[in-house]
């Protein structure tokens, strides 16, 4: 079995790999980073990641960082979560590209309120996405 830790803060975007690894039965090391207490400068965590961002997923001491790529690694790792759709190449690129729009612009429009996050999402599209997403998954 792969040894997996997590190095995530509450509140970030990391939070996805947490649930993904609860959701697909991983055993791993959580590793709660604070924001406040500036614990991704430390230079303890630059030596696992140099760029000193959270998610940093370890897999047997070797880092994988950014969301789409852990969430990615996750499913891959353990399909019988069906994370992913499988056997069709596009419901898996689209999947792939819903991970990286809730990273790189879902979760940073929160910030700016809600009827920010609500232009930005364009709400019906986005839920019918999703709802599209998980039926591929799952069905």
């Amino acid at each position: 079995m792969t040894g997996l830790t997590l190095y995530f803060a509450p509140g970030s975007s990391s939070m996805a790999v947490h649930i993904a690894l609860h959701e697909v039965g991983a055993a791993f090391d959580a590793r709660p980073m604070s924001f406040n207490k500036q614990d991704m400068r430390s230079a303890a965590f630059r030596t696992v990641n140099p760029a000193g961002k959270v998610p940093t997923l370890m897999i047997d001491g070797r880092p994988l960082t950014e969301v789409a790529g852990c969430l990615f690694y996750l499913a891959r790792r353990f399909p019988e979560a069906k994370l992913l759709p499988v056997g069709d190449i596009e419901a898996e690129a689209q999947a792939v590209s819903w991970m990286s729009f809730i990273a790189s612009t879902v979760h940073p429009a929160r910030r700016g309120g809600l009827d920010h996050l609500n232009e930005v999402l364009e709400y019906k599209t986005a839920q019918e996405r999703i709802e599209w997403a998980i039926g591929r998954c799952k069905g």
